[in-house]
């Protein structure tokens, strides 16, 4: 019998990103932007079993109607953003998955010897690939479009990652500068009406 769960905590384990699952067709995980496929197709009917009861009874006449259906949850102590689709094959799903987070130095990216904090990200831009998934809201294909858009602009965690480890030029910025000058200027005389004036006035007047 297939189970959702076991499929997820297995890509978790592999470090996958993505799941694809398609009837007729191996199950498919994305490890570090290679796909891995397995060995045996999934059977239309057990898969379609599983798309049913992720959705629930109570939103399975949307997916029927819209063929598509997007929705987030923790399976297996993993979160995932799943997008169950219909394609010509039958009924399938595609499932991101997200890493759980814990607030340490590391995964905060804190560098206590900078006294600085550097961002994660992931860059998606608004490709015509992209307005074209979306159009036809096929939502599930938006990661592949990110992970090969490097030539775009696009920056997926794990490359951004990878930037990040090479990166060793950081640009600090003094404290006290120089040329910052010791004391706030004095006011203006007549407040902001005043200064809109002498802006305005020519050189020489």
């Amino acid at each position: 019998m297939m189970d959702l769960k076991t499929l997820i905590r297995t890509a978790c384990k592999q470090g996958a990103s993505d799941l694809h699952l398609e009837p007729g067709l191996p199950a498919a995980m994305r490890v570090r932007g290679s796909l891995q496929v397995g060995s045996e197709a999934l059977a239309p009917g057990p898969l379609l079993g599983l798309a049913r009861e992720v959705i629930g009874e109570e939103h399975w006449p949307q997916f029927l109607e819209r063929r598509s259906f997007d929705l987030s949850r923790t399976i297996a102590g993993v979160r995932c953003r799943i997008n169950v689709l219909q394609s010509s094959r039958g009924v399938g799903m595609a499932i991101r998955l997200l890493a759980s987070f814990q607030a340490t130095l590391d995964r905060l990216n804190l560098h206590p010897e900078l006294n600085m904090r550097v961002p994660e990200c992931e860059i998606l831009l608004s490709s015509h690939p992209i307005k074209a998934h979306i159009r036809s809201r096929e939502f599930f294909k938006i990661a592949s479009v990110i992970e090969t858009g490097a030539d775009s602009g696009m920056w997926t965690f794990h490359r951004y990652q990878n930037w990040l480890e090479k990166q060793k030029d950081w640009y600090m910025p003094e404290e006290h500068s120089e040329d910052a000058p010791d004391s706030d200027p004095p006011p203006i005389e007549g407040g902001l009406e005043e200064l809109i004036k002498k802006l305005g006035e020519k050189p020489g007047s």
